[in-house]
């Protein structure tokens, strides 16, 4: 192990005095006095006492080509702390080097892994029937892959596959292997799925939501930042405008009685901080002119992330005009009964005057009151 290096020597002895399998590429010297550089994965091997007994190593001889790109030690370090699973294949297509995420993602340990044909561990031909054409042809391949790993477990990954050759071959030289980088997209495709699945129960949501209002008998609206972003077809017959030209009103307020505007903001506003508003009522002025009276019914709420307020709107002017003809119709009763020179006295059950007119008070020494 001489010709190995120091940090390589270090990290060898660190893996088996702690009783980790060791992996990585090792210089020796042949017999003969030649330097090989080996892809090895050395264990230690231990009794039931947790005595070492000795050490089992198993290693393939890799070419020059690999000795140039992955000998030297920062190269390794890259490939030994990389989060993304990298596997090496020579030119036979047999994984010559397995990094420590490629355990972890891919369920095969190094020594399990190492000499096995890569499509065995990675089966790159479910990415695309032409792979391989790519690889020879543009030197590189990219695609999403869904594969169980060693448990079963499904995993899907984002691989991207490079032909390896020698740089002073140049680019129409044989592949001297192949490398596979491939990153764990599992948790990201569930998260995508989850917010798909979100938006569509939303959809569907604001759908039932839109179904149900859209019948009713009452305005219903939703104001945001002092314009609608929602109003439905009774709000639109009440106010009397086109529904593009409610939604493009730069304040929600506009066709609101001048003489009603400031009281309506004001409830608007504390509606908003989220005090609790008695509905209430004001004037409207439709498009052609005619003023109209509205009850409104309304709590804040959140929309699209932001505080606003939903509610109702219910035309009560002909409510209005009926409670405004019964006051006449009861002032001029009053008046009637007040003209009448007999007396006039209206009794409950029990006998007790509810009302009287002056000549009745007159008859008793009484005053109305």
């Amino acid at each position: 192990l001489k010709a190995t290096s120091p940090m390589t020597q270090g990290r060898l002895r660190e893996c088996l005095a702690a009783g980790r399998p060791f992996h990585g590429l090792l210089k020796l010297r042949r017999r003969s006095g030649d330097l090989v550089s080996v892809d090895a994965t050395i264990s230690a091997v231990q009794d039931e006492s947790g005595a070492p007994l000795g050490l089992v190593a198993v290693g393939r001889a890799t070419s020059a080509s690999w000795d140039a790109a992955w000998a030297l030690s920062p190269c390794g370090s890259v490939l030994r702390n990389s989060n993304d699973a990298i596997a090496i294949a020579n030119e036979q297509g047999l994984v010559v080097s397995w990094n420590p995420a490629a355990e972890r993602v891919l369920g095969w340990t190094a020594s399990e892994a190492l000499g096995r044909p890569l499509r065995e561990v990675l089966p790159i031909e479910q990415l695309d029937p032409e792979v391989g054409a790519a690889l020879r042809g543009q030197g590189a391949f990219r695609g999403e892959l869904a594969v169980p790993d060693r448990d079963g477990c499904p995993v899907t990954l984002d691989v991207e596959l490079s032909r390896v050759s020698d740089d002073d071959d140049g680019e129409d030289a044989p592949a001297r292997g192949c490398l596979a980088i491939c990153r764990d997209i599992t948790a990201l495709k569930h998260a995508a799925q989850a917010l798909r699945d979100s938006e569509m129960r939303l959809r569907e949501s604001e759908e039932q939501f839109r179904s149900l209002v859209e019948q009713k008998q009452v305005g219903v609206y939703v104001v945001q930042r002092n314009r609608f972003k929602y109003v439905n077809p009774k709000f639109i017959e009440i106010v009397g405008y086109d529904r593009s030209e409610v939604m493009a009103l730069s304040d929600n307020l506009d066709f609101v009685h001048p003489e009603d505007r400031i009281y309506v903001a004001e409830r608007q506003r504390q509606r908003l901080l989220g005090e609790t508003i008695s509905p209430y009522s004001f004037r409207v002025v439709r498009k052609s002119g005619e003023v109209v009276r509205v009850e409104v019914y309304g709590t804040r709420t959140q929309y699209q992330g932001k505080p606003a307020i939903i509610g109702t709107l219910v035309d009560i002017t002909e409510r209005k005009r009926a409670e405004e003809a019964l006051r006449e119709s009861e002032a001029r009763y009053r008046a009637l009964v007040d003209s009448l020179s007999e007396g006039v006295l209206l009794v409950d059950r029990e006998l007790r005057v509810i009302t009287c007119n002056e000549s009745a008070a007159r008859l008793f020494g009484l005053t109305a009151r």
